[in-house]
């Protein structure tokens, strides 16, 4: 073997190795921005606080939160978070079209009574974020397919538009306006690119 040949195999070696290192990586580099998945949600229907059903069918991002029968402090910090999401997401032009936010309660009159007035001071559109009441059973059926537990008040739960929970991040722990937009963001584009194939 001649030496030119020696220094082309070695050439090609290091090639090689920088091509498989930079593969993993990219692969090591991709795992750590994805969105884990922590379930499935099922198609839901329940009443609005408007007395309408609504269908919630896959095909949009949702971000689901779980309102109590009174609203504290941690509640009204969760109302403000969302408050704050719902405004970019119109300014992004994405809000209803492809995503909405839920808010779910136990049906009864004061806590319709309180969802009624949380959309007046917050400013909710009935177009985007959905006010829901649901009977115990239907609130149960949620939480259990959310992995909700009643102590986590102030969590909110990200569900991608195949009906995949992605993420839940607690509201009461800090403000989180721009780690859910990032990752909204980013089904927005897995999204765009699953409809490009």
């Amino acid at each position: 073997m001649n030496k030119q040949t020696k220094k082309n195999m070695i050439v090609s070696a290091i090639l090689i190795l920088i091509g498989l290192m930079t593969g993993i990586v990219y692969w090591v580099w991709v795992q750590s921005i994805a969105l884990p998945i922590k379930g499935e949600l099922q198609p839901i229907q329940m009443e609005s606080v408007s007395n309408e059903m609504v269908q919630l069918e896959n095909g949009k991002i949702r971000l689901f939160t779980f309102v109590e029968d009174s609203c504290n402090e941690e509640c009204h910090q969760q109302f403000e978070q969302l408050q704050r999401i719902q405004t970019r997401l119109k300014e992004y032009g994405s809000f209803v079209d492809t995503v909405e936010i839920v808010s779910v309660a136990r049906q009864s009159p004061s806590v319709i009574t309180l969802l009624e007035q949380m959309i007046d001071r917050y400013g909710v559109d009935p177009k985007g974020w959905h006010m829901l009441v649901g009977m115990d059973d239907e609130i149960e059926s949620l939480a259990r397919q959310l992995n909700h537990d009643r102590d986590m008040e102030g969590t909110v739960y990200l569900v991608d538009a195949k009906g995949i929970i992605r993420q839940n991040y607690d509201l009461t722990k800090g403000l989180f306006v721009e780690d859910i937009l990032n990752d909204i963001t980013q089904l927005i584009r897995l999204q765009q690119q699953s409809l490009d194939q």
